[in-house]
């Protein structure tokens, strides 16, 4: 794991790295008043086995602790957000399944400030299950997304929304199934970007593609590809930064929606103007 602190040019101003002897990812950081959380996970160098951990850090980015989270499987952290005065970590466990690598629950680790572990909680179908996002509520519990596999008899993952309370029992959930014959199978735009930003589009599909991109609100701004008749596969398109006339966009956050035959995908876009 590699934590780079920069100024307000870009410039590094210190550097450090954190890890436990094999492969280590860090997938999350929030800003504390005198350092950083981040949260990641980290392979044993024996074993190969993925733990989740918390790392604190000074204002320098030097280590003042680091807490391994998760049980004698694999478990992986996919994020982090503030809860109250200390942290969750979403993610998915295999530990607290049958261990087996077509099987994982969403899992949650709760926090303090110090990255102290004071409750973990697992959901879902002992299938693949993922959780890749979530905040926290007023009332101190949370809202988190990700995906549930089979959920409606199908081999795809279908989306998922649930709501915990404070200690993460579930009291809420619903599920959008995977549309047979969509075209996207997913999508990741390069963000920010200046010139022009990278849309890479994996479809299931052939398909007509077309991508509209839209300012804070609502406004269509620019229709950059349309009419593009694109073959089963991976692909990379390039998206201009500039409206429908031509002029470069003023720098902002924007909406890109990516239509592939019945499916629908959207992305919010920097534009870092010059």
């Amino acid at each position: 794991g590699w934590f780079l602190r920069l100024d307000s040019d870009g410039v590094v101003i210190s550097e450090s790295t954190f890890g436990t002897g094999g492969m280590t990812e860090m997938t999350g950081i929030i800003a504390t008043s005198d350092g950083c959380a981040i949260a990641g996970s980290g392979e044993g160098s024996e074993t190969g086995i993925a733990d989740m951990c918390l790392v604190m850090t000074d204002s320098s980015g030097s280590l003042l602790s680091e807490t391994t989270l998760g049980g004698d499987g694999w478990d992986r952290s996919l994020g982090l957000c503030q809860a109250g005065d200390g942290y969750l970590i979403y993610g998915y466990s295999r530990s607290f399944t049958s261990g087996e690598m077509n099987r994982s629950d969403l899992y949650i680790v709760r926090t303090d400030p110090q990255g102290i572990q004071l409750w973990e909680e697992t959901h879902g179908t002992g299938r693949p299950d993922y959780g890749w996002s979530a905040t926290q509520c007023s009332d101190g519990g949370f809202v988190l997304a990700g995906c549930v596999t089979n959920f409606e008899g199908s081999t795809f993952y279908d989306a998922w929304v649930l709501r915990v309370d404070s200690l993460g029992q579930l009291s809420q959930q619903g599920f959008e199934p995977h549309q047979e014959g969509s075209a996207i199978i997913s999508g990741h735009i390069e963000n920010p970007c200046s010139a022009a930003a990278s849309l890479r589009l994996s479809l299931e599909s052939e398909s007509e593609v077309e991508v509209l991109l839209f300012d804070i609100l609502g406004r269509l701004m620019a229709t950059p590809v349309t009419d593009l008749i694109l073959p089963v596969g991976e692909h990379l398109i390039s998206i201009p930064a500039v409206n429908s006339n031509g002029a470069p966009l003023p720098s902002g956050v924007y909406a890109l929606q990516v239509r592939a035959g019945e499916s629908r995908i959207s992305f919010c876009l920097t534009i870092i103007g010059k």
